[in-house]
C-alpha cells in the first residue's frame, strides 16, 4: 500500500510549528489526483479553513474509487475560531449529511467526541487561557503564564464536570465542537 500526505503549502508553511512537509502540495478544492484513483482518505480539521467546504467533499468523492472510504473530522456548531485569518465555517451535522449525500458518500457512522458540556468547557478554556489579548504586549504575555499554570489544575476538574453533565443530561445531537464521520463512496453514482 502507498500512503501520501497532502497539504496546501502557501498557507500551511506559515505556521511556526511545522516540522515536516507533505508528500504532495495541493489544494483541497482541486485535488491533484485522477478520478477514482484513491482507496481511502483521512481528512482532519480542513473544512473550516477552506472557502468552499462543499467543493472539498465533491473532490474527495471524485478521487475516491467506488466503495472507497473517507474518515473526516471537522468543526461542530460550537467550534471556537482558530487558525486566524483562515477560519471560515462551523458546520452542523445536517450540513455534513447534505454535503455527503449530494456527493454520493454514504455515511456509515457519525461520532461526536465532545458532547455539549465538554464542548462548552473547551470554549471557556480557549477564551480564558488562549485569548489573543495576551499577545498584545509584554504584560499580557506575563499574565498568560500564571493563568495557563492555573488551567493545568482546573482543566481536568472542568472536563470532569463536563463529562458528568454530558452523562446526566443525554446528548441530543446539538452543541458539539467536533464532528467525525466515516463514509463510503457509492458503487454507482
Amino acid at each position: 500500500s502507498t500512503y501520501m500526505t497532502l497539504d496546501y503549502l502557501p498557507t500551511a508553511s506559515s505556521y511556526p510549528w511545522r516540522t515536516s512537509f507533505p508528500d504532495v502540495n495541493g489544494d483541497a478544492l482541486a485535488l491533484p489526483f485522477r478520478d477514482q484513483s484513491i482507496d481511502a482518505i483521512i481528512n482532519v480539521n480542513v473544512l473550516e479553513h477552506v472557502k468552499d467546504p462543499v467543493r472539498v467533499i465533491q473532490e474527495i468523492s471524485r478521487v475516491l474509487k467506488p466503495g472507497g472510504m473517507v474518515l473526516l473530522v471537522g468543526p461542530g456548531d460550537l467550534t471556537y475560531s482558530h487558525g486566524d485569518p483562515y477560519m471560515f465555517f462551523n458546520l452542523t451535522k445536517y450540513a455534513y449529511r447534505l454535503m455527503f449525500e449530494e456527493s454520493h458518500l454514504n455515511i456509515l457512522e457519525e461520532y461526536f467526541p465532545s458532547k455539549t458540556f465538554v464542548s462548552v468547557a473547551n470554549i471557556v478554556y480557549m477564551k480564558l487561557v488562549r485569548n489573543r489579548i495576551y499577545n498584545k504586549n509584554r504584560l499580557g504575555k506575563h499574565l498568560q503564564m500564571p493563568i495557563f499554570l492555573l488551567s493545568l489544575l482546573l482543566s481536568p476538574i472542568a472536563n470532569l464536570i463536563g463529562l458528568t453533565m454530558d452523562l446526566l443530561i443525554p446528548f441530543d445531537g446539538r452543541g458539539y465542537d467536533t464532528y467525525m464521520v466515516f463514509a463510503q463512496k457509492s458503487a454507482k453514482p
